[in-house]
């Protein structure tokens, strides 16, 4: 959110500046140093929005950010209206003008004075950061911050009991299929879907399962997230394929270099079929990487893929099947939501008096296995019925911000909104001001969006015909939050008005 907020500002301040250089008289200047400010400290907050889940006094910096920049462009938007030049003419112009530039002129003195405001809270707040020890990024992030603190959520998929998983018996058998048969060349599978549907368990069952372990001689997997590094990428594949096949890893692993890395890794996979997981990956670049470490000795290995893109899957060369990993059907929702809201005693039996809240719950859910096991697990703690009950089900956007037991729903949702571009973060969260299940009229949004300046000029098209693409992206987008997008349309054309 504060990097959203910097942005806008920071678009604003450069267009105001570059455009209406004519009337900005005496505090051009004091702009100029406002955008300065406010472009050092955006380098800045990648490192403290991603760590501040863990770290209270980081996130009241990130708020004091976005605080002032929501100040910023109040004043700006104020000066804007005050002082933007008229486009009248004539002797009648030129009398109001006059008559308006006598006024304007306190007007000026108060805006420059809370600009000058603005200024010091900047310059005070960048000051505080050095008490964080952040790190400046300019580029997208490949530094293991976040994998320090943030408690990854996919470690739990990893152990799951296979009692407590439900509905990914028959995808399980295709997948197994695909690996085992097939041609001898080396080749690729891609299981696609939104965060929290399930992708990782599916596949851990998978490369865990006897008909695998069987039937490939070595095995690897290796957990890729947002942030990598590909030196560290290929150490956690060698060890994985040498610790798997019981055999020593080197004694200097930790100081091997990609070169030498790869070349371990191709000496070793030399005629042997072997099969690595590469999960949840988020950039083709990831594998671009590394993808040399893995020869094709044409001994049938395989390479499995789990990522929330599904251009990403397409994108990637020698595949050979994509599996689109779907939300669990009604039955099978209602059987895992019971599983966990009702452990012990009810041994896995809704009580009728709680069917009509539970199911009503449950369809907040989606279908999504992530969102059923934690909204289960907090309901399964709740003592006194259906007030509690209902307590949950007509608050649950403030218990997913506050609820420990919602943790792991709540960072995997921050892991797919980090992943959008910021022009696309202000669109999303723009619809939080309609009401839930609120139909939206496609172009009453286009240009909402527009006035409120989130869409930017592009050569050669027009406004709405870049906000129309904004659309269709954040459309798209939409399956990795599960969030408001699925309650906008159906889809129309642009020519329909």
């Amino acid at each position: 959110m504060a990097m959203i907020a910097v942005q806008v500002v920071l678009e604003k301040l450069a267009s105001f500046v570059a455009e209406e250089t004519r009337f900005l008289g005496g505090v051009r200047g004091g702009i100029v140093e406002l955008l300065d400010d406010l472009y050092s400290m955006k380098s800045f907050l990648q490192d403290a929005e991603e760590r501040s889940e863990s770290d209270q006094g980081l996130r009241a910096w990130v708020k004091q950010v976005r605080d002032v920049a929501y100040d910023a462009e109040d004043i700006l938007e104020e000066f804007m209206l005050r002082f933007a030049p008229s486009h009248e003419s004539g002797f009648i112009h030129h009398l109001r003008n006059s008559y308006r530039s006598i006024r304007k002129l306190s007007a000026r003195h108060r805006l420059a004075v809370q600009l000058q405001s603005i200024k010091a809270r900047v310059k005070a707040i960048s000051e505080r950061r050095n008490a964080f020890s952040l790190n400046r990024i300019d580029m997208p992030s490949t530094s293991s911050a976040t994998v320090e603190k943030w408690h990854d959520p996919r470690l739990a998929a990893l152990y799951l009991d296979e009692a407590d998983v439900v509905g990914i018996e028959n995808p399980k058998h295709l997948l197994v299929s695909w690996l085992v048969e097939g041609e001898e060349k080396l080749s690729s599978i891609s299981v696609v879907g939104m965060g929290g549907l399930g992708k990782t368990t599916l596949v851990k069952k998978v490369y865990d399962s006897h008909p695998i372990r069987r039937s490939f001689d070595t095995h690897s997997w290796v957990t890729v997230s947002k942030s990598f590094a590909s030196t560290e990428l290929l150490r956690v594949a060698l060890q994985g394929f040498l610790v798997t096949a019981n055999e020593p890893v080197p004694d200097n692993l930790q100081s091997m270099t990609d070169f030498q890395l790869i070349d371990a890794l191709r000496n070793y996979l030399w005629r042997r079929r072997y099969v690595i997981v590469l999960d949840d990956v988020w950039n083709v670049n990831a594998w671009e990487t590394i993808k040399y470490a893995f020869p094709d000795c044409n001994c049938g290995s395989r390479i499995i893929f789990t990522t929330r893109l599904s251009n990403l899957a397409e994108s990637i060369e020698n595949t050979s099947h994509v599996y689109e990993l779907q939300a669990l059907l009604e039955n099978e929702a209602w059987t895992l939501f019971c599983m966990k809201a009702f452990r012990g005693e009810h041994k896995a039996v809704c009580p009728p008096e709680l069917e009509e809240m539970s199911r009503n719950i449950l369809k907040k859910c989606e279908g999504l296995p992530l969102a059923i096991v934690a909204i289960g697990g907090l309901l399964s703690k709740k003592k006194n019925g259906g007030l509690e009950w209902k307590k949950v089900h007509d608050c649950l956007a403030t218990e997913l911000k506050s609820n420990d037991d919602l943790g792991s729903l709540r960072r995997i949702l921050q892991l797919s909104y980090d992943n959008l571009p910021y022009y696309l973060k202000q669109c999303y969260l723009y619809l939080s001001v309609f009401p839930e299940d609120y139909l939206i009229k496609r172009m009453k949004l286009i240009r909402l969006w527009i006035v409120e300046r989130f869409v930017e000029e592009k050569q050669g098209f027009t406004m709405e015909e870049v906000a129309e693409e904004h659309l269709v992206l954040a459309f798209s987008q939409s399956s990795k939050l599960g969030g408001p997008m699925f309650f906008l349309f159906p889809f129309e054309s642009t020519s329909k008005k």
